[in-house]
């Protein structure tokens, strides 16, 4: 997933130029009309003239201005039924749709549950923690609860932990399985993925001849869904929050983050 295609948004130079925090709106409309204002290095007289508020280089009476926002970390537990994008051309469900006045900030979720699975979804504007929790390198353990039809022999959960071909040559494993309960012919698991293709669960199961009736995503690393009931978000609490960035080998960031504000030498 290329990220940056979901942190791209583009807003109205003088909005921008606003948010900035260089002037006021009203302000900002007299910079653009005196020709004060060049974007891509072009000057600009239109107050409407939309941005790329990550492509697009803004420049006030030459000097270059640029968005500082606060990072933000979400968890919401997306429902059955959901697409995990922001927007889709054929009007089906799609997160958007759960998040829409209850999240300010612009947002992008991490990761995909597809929209037959359910649980924990992150949400943030922070590009590196996103990369690090998808990027293989990382080994970013995902647990799920997976209720699937049928009883399982242990055999077959011996492939399901030792590899089970799928598509082409692809071998998928789990990095543990733990049978929960066996209940009229229906079997509840805990499974662990560190990696995962697409549907890589259903498909897994589905080679055994297993169906998947239920799928829900209940922690990555340390973060768990908890007691988050489908269609609510909360917010990632301090120590969570902590917990997951040392789990991802992120530095602790500096002081130095805030608000809208003109760029300098030292931000380069």
């Amino acid at each position: 997933m290329n990220l940056s295609s979901w942190r791209r948004y583009s807003v109205k130079l003088k909005r921008f130029i606003q948010l900035s925090g260089v002037a006021s709106r009203r302000k900002a409309d007299l910079l653009i009309k005196q020709r004060r204002v060049k974007v891509n290095g072009i000057t600009v007289d239109d107050f409407n003239y939309e941005v790329d508020v990550e492509r697009d280089r803004i420049e006030v009476d030459g000097e270059p201005v640029e968005l500082r926002y606060s990072k933000v970390y979400y968890i919401l537990n997306k429902p059955r039924g959901y697409l995990t994008t922001l927007s889709d051309p054929f009007g089906r469900k799609t997160i958007s749709d759960l998040i829409k006045n209850k999240i300010e900030e612009r947002v992008f979720p991490v990761g995909r549950l597809d929209k037959d699975s359910e649980g924990l979804l992150i949400l943030t504007n922070d590009g590196e923690l996103a990369n690090r929790i998808m990027h293989p390198r990382y080994g970013v353990l995902r647990k799920y609860l997976v209720r699937i039809s049928g009883v399982l022999s242990k055999d077959e959960i011996f492939r399901l932990r030792e590899g089970v071909k799928l598509d082409g040559n692809h071998i998928g494993s789990f990095d543990f399985i733990d049978v929960l309960k066996v209940k009229r012919g229906v079997t509840t698991v805990l499974v662990g993925l560190r990696e995962g293709k697409k549907r890589q669960i259903r498909k897994m199961f589905s080679a055994l001849g297993k169906k998947v009736l239920r799928l829900i995503r209940i922690s990555i690393g340390p973060l768990k869904l908890g007691h988050l009931k489908p269609g609510e978000i909360r917010r990632i609490g301090e120590d969570e929050l902590k917990k997951l960035k040392m789990y991802l080998r992120i530095e602790e960031e500096g002081k130095n983050e805030g608000g809208p504000r003109r760029s300098s030498s030292t931000d380069l």
